[in-house]
């Protein structure tokens, strides 16, 4: 993925309407639309433009179907998650 500070390679965790959870180097990362020039999505190798804009609805079903968990994740996975990686939130990074 492509932000509009820098580069980072990580597992798509979660889709929100409002942008993308991201693990990268062990630590859950929330990263909002605003932020997000590109993301390329392997195994497909599909690169999907955001322009710092939301996804379409249409595209994010799609990106939602590749990430971890596509249902979303409930408050208490994300409790347990958050505490697999030693954190007691999602750290953010802005636009």
């Amino acid at each position: 993925m492509v932000t509009n500070q820098r580069q980072i390679a990580g597992e798509l965790i979660e889709v929100q309407d409002t942008g993308l959870v991201v693990l990268e180097r062990s630590l859950l990362r929330f990263f909002p639309y605003t932020s997000v020039r590109s993301i390329r999505i392997e195994p497909t190798d599909r690169n999907i433009g955001t322009g710092s804009q939301p996804l379409d609805p249409r595209r994010r079903e799609e990106v939602r179907l590749l990430s971890r968990f596509p249902q979303g994740l409930s408050p208490g996975v994300l409790e347990q998650l958050l505490a697999v990686y030693g954190q007691t939130q999602i750290e953010g990074e802005g636009p």
